[in-house]
């Protein structure tokens, strides 16, 4: 495992299954392995010389260039020092065999490897001078004697004449040679990145003869001999730059035309990073199987992604283009959260999943970098398809609360009495239902039941059987679930009241089913005209094929309260005629009559109870004229705070919640003096707030405002209701 070399993390995702029948239970992690470094590569410089120039009149600690060395270990302590051999060579390019002056010409930075002059120069003695330059990685661990690299810097030092051209580039001076400048990765080829713009001073005439003598190590630049321009031949790409090095130098030389006058430029290019990576899932979709049972904080998946965008400096970091943050999106997103850092999912807290009404999930995940920072972030995302498995979770449920049955004590044995239906939206065993007779009661032996398909028979003869009361019976469905490992059982009950006719002609009465007695409906005001109130059934005992059992629906006109109503002859629907309003009447009470078509026919009657509704369509008021004078209220001077005052009261037609009302100043009371608070029975209490002085003023005008108590929250003092109706109330300061 190289770290130097190969990636520094790795994530395996591991399942477990157990052995559970007919489906096992499974989990699933994701484990992050992070290599640790190990201190065991040496360092190397960017380039295996340097070249540069330094005019013979630069100062002490001028700048002459800076050495660049990377070591691709994670923790390395990097030390720049000058070492033998020195060599110095005169202007004629002969070699001093004694160079001890020329060891103290020149220093190094120990930490960022710049060098700088330490001492006077002079072009007449010494024209070039060739230092030797070692790093070394002060926290090496292994090959210690080995870590370290050398490399030969070439100075030349020119001699001092003010007719050499002049750069006028930002940084350049002629005692230090340096330009600085920054360029975006991913540039295009063959955009100019620079113009050097250098002057002669002697004709005061352009340059137009620039060199590069020193290319940078990469490459990556060109220069238009004639213009100046710096251009980049190919693709510049921060994520592929070797080790950590981000700056490149090079060297150009300006000179007159003939040649014999020239200055030259130490040039360094800096190469800034961009989010040109957007975050890549290490799946193209995501696909998990869980049972529905699945519950906060169970974790159920974890989405991972990674960003090629790489980190090599302490801007990097900051701008964090390869940190990655995760959520979730799509309509089904609120059903789970998602650990923003880890992509861990897991089931929303106070969540549940239910198969039944959805079996399949559909997620989007979303991973964004830069920490998510909406300016910067480039992001991407990912599908995730999550399917529930069953779990008996639903007992069976019957088609409808109460069946009824109506057969003649004629009937032969075997006869088809009626089907019990009931359903389960589970899954296998779970939705698959069994029938069974739970207490027949008085009709014990007078039917049975198929236990797959619900249908009843008759079991014996019914003969003398017949009762104008029904028999009840409690019908039990019941699932399969403890078919299934580690689940049980759920059922559901019913009552089927079974009605057995003698043989007499129409001797049976209809009765009702619903409305029970007493049994009050309710129905909004201002339902519009046609708006369902009340769904009579009724039964007959007679055979329904005949006319002794078909039976017909009307309400006894006879009281006034009829007319704001009217029923379905056929279905029993009872529906209004006309508008209603609960502030002129609250209550109505019909007659309904339901009747068979037999010879003599049969009738019976319920008494239905309407209640009508409240809404809320009355406004707060005041009952008084807007012009009407002010209430007058007295009170004492000096009296304590919270004094009460007195009341004042505003009405609502509508009841309860809908009737409540509050109360606020508007005007009046800039002072704070006052206070207004509302009782349950809907008053406004009016109290002080502060000790009055009647010497300072004698009497208030305050304006109230009344407005709903539930508007409270809405309620803007400056911007009031405008449907709220005010009262000026006058208050006078006694002595």
């Amino acid at each position: 495992l190289d770290r130097d070399t190969n990636p520094d993390s790795y994530s395996v995702v591991v399942n477990a299954v157990d052995a559970g029948i007919p489906i096992p239970e499974t989990a699933t992690t994701t484990v992050y392995v992070n290599i640790q470094d190990v201190n065991d590569k040496p360092p190397k410089f960017d380039k295996s010389s340097y070249i540069a120039y330094v005019s013979e009149i630069a100062p002490n600690n001028t700048e002459v260039i800076g050495l660049k060395a990377t070591d691709t270990d994670l923790h390395s302590n990097l030390r720049y020092t000058i070492v033998e051999p020195i060599k110095a060579n005169s202007k004629s390019g002969i070699a001093f065999r004694n160079s001890a002056f020329y060891k103290e010409a020149f220093r190094i930075d120990p930490i960022t490897g710049v060098i700088y002059v330490n001492n006077t120069l002079n072009y007449n003695e010494v024209s070039s001078v060739i230092l030797t330059v070692e790093v070394r990685d002060l926290f090496a661990a292994f090959n210690v004697d080995e870590q370290y690299d050398r490399t030969e810097v070439m100075i030349y030092i020119q001699a001092f004449k003010n007719t050499n051209p002049i750069f006028k580039n930002k940084g350049w001076t002629p005692t230090s040679s340096n330009i600085s400048f920054e360029v975006n990765e991913e540039t295009s080829p063959g955009t100019t990145i620079l113009r050097l713009e250098a002057e002669d001073p002697v004709s005061q005439s352009v340059i137009t003869n620039f060199e590069l003598i020193n290319p940078d190590q990469g490459g990556y630049i060109s220069i238009n001999d004639r213009t100046g321009d710096i251009s980049l031949m190919k693709r510049l790409d921060y994520e592929a730059l070797e080790g950590n090095q981000t700056s490149f130098t090079f060297t150009v030389k300006a000179m007159v035309s003939s040649g014999k006058r020239f200055s030259i430029a130490n040039i360094n290019m800096t190469v800034l990073n961009i989010n040109d990576h957007s975050p890549e899932f290490d799946k193209s979709s995501y696909k998990i199987t869980i049972l529905e049972s699945v519950k906060y904080p169970e974790s159920i998946l974890t989405i991972h992604a990674t960003d090629k965008d790489v980190v090599r400096n302490e801007i990097d970091m900051k701008l964090g283009y390869n940190e990655i943050v995760y959520s979730l999106a799509g309509t089904n997103a609120p059903l789970f959260t998602i650990d923003n850092r880890t992509g861990v999912i897991q089931v929303a807290k106070g969540q549940v999943l239910d198969r039944e009404k959805q079996s399949m999930i559909k997620l989007t995940g979303v991973a964004k970098d830069s920490y998510g920072k909406v300016s910067s972030a480039a992001k991407t995302t990912v599908s995730i398809l999550i399917e529930l498995l069953d779990v008996n979770d639903n007992p069976p449920k019957f088609v409808q609360q109460v069946f009824t049955a109506v057969i003649p004590e004629t009937a032969a044995i075997n006869t088809f009495v009626t089907t019990i239906e009931a359903t389960d939206p589970d899954d296998g065993p779970g939705g698959e239902i069994v029938y069974d007779l739970l207490n027949e009661g008085d009709a014990s032996g007078l039917v049975k039941m198929n236990s797959k398909t619900g249908e009843i028979h008759t079991k014996s003869s019914l003969t003398g059987k017949g009762q104008s009361e029904p028999y009840e019976i409690v019908i039990r469905a019941q699932d399969r679930g403890n078919l299934n490992p580690k689940e049980q059982s759920l059922y559901s009950d019913t009552t089927l009241l079974l009605y057995v006719g003698d043989i007499s002609a129409n001797d049976g009465i209809p009765f009702f089913v619903a409305p029970k007695i007493g049994q009050v409906a309710q129905v909004s005001e201002n339902a519009t005209i046609g708006s369902p109130v009340f769904q009579v059934i009724a039964k007959d005992h007679d055979n329904p094929s005949t006319l002794s059992g078909k039976i017909r629906f009307r309400i006894q006109n006879d009281i006034e309260d009829a007319k704001s109503f009217r029923i379905d002859a056929l279905t029993g629907l009872v529906t209004t005629v006309r508008p209603l309003d609960r502030e002129t009447k609250d209550k109505y009470q019909i007659i309904i009559e339901v009747s068979d078509m037999g010879e003599p026919p049969q009738a019976a009657t319920r008494v239905l109870v309407i209640n009508v509704m409240d809404v809320d369509d009355h406004k707060p008021r005041f009952e008084r004229e807007i012009d009407s004078r002010p209430v007058e209220l007295e009170v004492l001077e000096e009296q304590p705070k919270n004094t009460i005052i007195g009341e004042i009261f505003a009405i609502d037609e509508d009841i309860n919640e809908n009737g409540a009302i509050d109360y606020a100043f508007i005007d009046g009371n800039e002072q704070g003096l006052f206070a207004i608070n509302r009782t349950d029975d809907n008053k406004a209490v009016i109290s002080t707030k502060k000790p009055l002085d009647h010497e300072t003023a004698d009497s208030y005008i305050l304006t109230v405002k009344c407005f709903k108590f539930d508007a409270l929250k809405q309620f803007d003092y400056r911007k009031p209701i405008v449907c709220a109706p005010a009262v000026g109330v006058l208050k006078k300061v006694h002595t």
